[in-house]
């Protein structure tokens, strides 16, 4: 297991990803970025890559392996990642890596979430506009914290006393700041919320998409996804995201806005 340090080594992790047709955003994005706090491993076996793996805090792991790896390279793979990331509480990747990482590993998932991946381009996205969106301010983001925050224990899992949420209205008002927040509002108050959650090169992954329960089913979830993406699709090619493989209404919004699901990805907590 190798520390991706230099730009040569990240060169080669990325044009093994994209020769494997990986669908985690967040490994690219791990790999491809300079932030210092991301840590990025290739896992080797002689002179070839066999996996990638990339963490930022070493709680919440990201992993792709080849197919067909014998169980033997796999429990060794395990132990190493065991040993490094001791308290590791999450992996997440394509539902067939997970699964093999397993195999070989001392530590089983208590608890496994998974969601449908999908995609969309200008020439697939067919926008809604029953209701307009908006660009907030950073002004707003304490007024659209409270939905980042029921979006964090409804999707995420996320108990309350778990976020913080100074740190929570940091990120957010970063994410305004670079224009990857869209919102939708009733008066002047926010009803629908969708952010980013990585991008890569052409690609961007939305997330965060979260509208009140009380506007739900009237069409605020197409509108705010719709106008978000409308918005992105003039920086980027594609649109990517996964969402939650038995959240029908989301699905039948996504498939109506355009998007194809592709791929599934796994969650798996420890």
């Amino acid at each position: 297991m190798l520390r991706v340090e230099r730009k040569k080594a990240g060169d080669e992790c990325l044009q093994f990803l994209k020769n494997a047709r990986v669908c985690n955003m967040y490994l690219y994005e791990g790999i491809g970025s300079s932030y210092p706090l991301f840590h990025n491993y290739s896992l080797v076996a002689g002179d070839r890559i066999i996996g990638i793996l990339h963490t930022k805090n070493g709680v919440y792991l990201h992993l792709y392996l080849i197919p067909k790896l014998d169980l033997l390279s796999v429990r060794t793979l395990a132990h190493l990642v065991q040993k490094k990331f001791q308290n590791y509480e999450m992996l997440f990747g394509d539902e067939r890596s997970v699964s093999l990482f397993f195999e070989g590993s001392s530590r089983k998932p208590y608890r496994t979430v998974r969601f449908t991946f999908m995609e969309t381009d200008y020439t697939h996205f067919t926008p809604a506009i029953r209701y307009r969106g908006s660009i907030p301010s950073p002004d707003d983001a304490p007024l659209l914290l409270p939905l980042q925050i029921q979006y964090e224990i409804e999707e995420i899992g996320a108990s309350r006393d778990q976020i913080e949420d100074r740190k929570v209205l940091s990120v957010l008002t970063k994410k305004i700041r670079r224009g990857e927040i869209s919102a939708l509002y009733q008066g002047n108050i926010p009803v629908a919320i969708a952010g980013v959650n990585a991008r890569f090169e052409s690609y961007c992954q939305i997330g965060s998409v979260y509208v009140l329960p009380e506007f739900r089913g009237k069409g605020y979830g197409k509108a705010i996804v719709s106008y978000h993406v409308g918005r992105l699709l003039k920086r980027y090619d594609r649109i990517v995201l996964f969402v939650h493989e038995t959240n029908i209404p989301a699905l039948h919004i996504y498939e109506r806005l355009g998007f194809e699901r592709t791929g599934v990805l796994v969650q798996a907590y420890v």
